[in-house]
């Protein structure tokens, strides 16, 4: 009976907009119920990639104050809730410090500082696919094409699939998103779709919607970071190689010398005869030879670990 009872509570979740589960975190931070809005708030981040409608960029960025503001209420210590506020401050710009929840003046001063540090965040691509057949792909409520992109930050990624369906996932978009596969549903990728007309899509002659997050940032913006040289690829290894080498050599050259004072000595035991000596002469001079090998290997991998050039 428990498994139907879960089901349903999901079901009556995912059919709520994202705002009503966020409106009840806020009544609970109100009402100074930590423990009530720490569920709220497990909730609503639970639901919002199963609700059933887009949602828009102001649900998302308050979701994501209050999952910061949260543990600066009940005193947590350094300040666990920075990246949250950045992450909101990412997904809507235009979030207001609420003073009926949280009149701290420093923490205030904090969140307005984050405001303008966001904007230097990287850009990071959304990788809508060409090929999406019917399906409309949405973040933090905008309508993305390919080519776009947001700033670095959690965001809500969700799909309006041909059939109705609306399925989302957050992300930081740090590994692609498929954006396809979110739809329960195949969807006919052989269908195309016209491109969103200007005033459609960019909202000329209309108001603009309040709640809206800022529109995409192309792709163009994406600073593609250079892939490392072999001497950084391989450097902690070569490092490690060449300080087993130095060892290896070492303990050879050790063995070395103790061979060498046993034939030094004119009445070493295990010494007869002169092929006896002649074998531990053998012996000590390829421990010796070894000794040099290793720790010419040891020294040329330290240097190649040093240096820092692109090969």
């Amino acid at each position: 009976m428990c498994w139907f009872w879960t089901l349903l509570v999901s079901a009556m979740a995912a059919a709520e907009p994202l705002s009503v589960h966020v409106q009840t975190v806020r009544t609970a931070i109100a009402e100074q119920s930590t423990d009530a809005a720490q569920d709220a708030l497990q909730q609503a981040i639970t639901a919002a990639p199963r609700v059933e409608v887009v949602t828009d960029a102001q649900a998302v960025g308050e979701l994501l104050y209050y999952q910061g503001l949260v543990p600066m209420l009940v005193g947590a210590e350094g300040q666990p809730g920075l990246n949250d506020w950045r992450d909101a401050l990412v997904v809507f710009p235009e979030l207001k410090w609420d003073p009926s929840l949280s009149s701290n003046r420093e923490q205030q001063a904090v969140f307005e500082a984050l405001r303008g540090e966001v904007t230097q965040r990287p850009v990071v691509p959304t990788g809508v696919p060409s090929e999406r057949g019917a399906a409309q792909m949405f973040v933090d409520g905008v309508l993305h094409v390919p080519g776009q992109a947001v700033r670095a930050g959690m965001h809500l990624a969700q799909v309006k699939c041909p059939d109705g369906e609306v399925a989302g996932k957050w992300t930081r978009f740090e590994t692609p998103v498929s954006w396809t596969k979110l739809c329960s549903a195949p969807i006919d990728l052989t269908v195309a779709v016209a491109a969103p007309a200007e005033d459609e899509d960019f909202g000329f002659g209309m108001d603009e919607d309040p709640r809206q997050g800022p529109d995409p940032l192309p792709a163009s913006l994406v600073i593609v970071a250079p892939p490392p040289s072999f001497a950084q690829r391989w450097r902690r290894p070569l490092l490690l190689g060449a300080g087993g080498s130095m060892v290896i050599a070492g303990g050879l050259y050790v063995g070395a010398l103790l061979s060498r004072a046993k034939y030094d000595k004119l009445d070493a035991r295990n010494i007869e005869t002169q092929t006896d000596l002649d074998a531990l002469r053998a012996r000590t001079n390829a421990q010796a030879g070894l000794s040099v090998t290793f720790g010419v290997v040891g020294v040329g991998m330290a240097a190649v670990a040093g240096f820092s050039g692109r090969w």
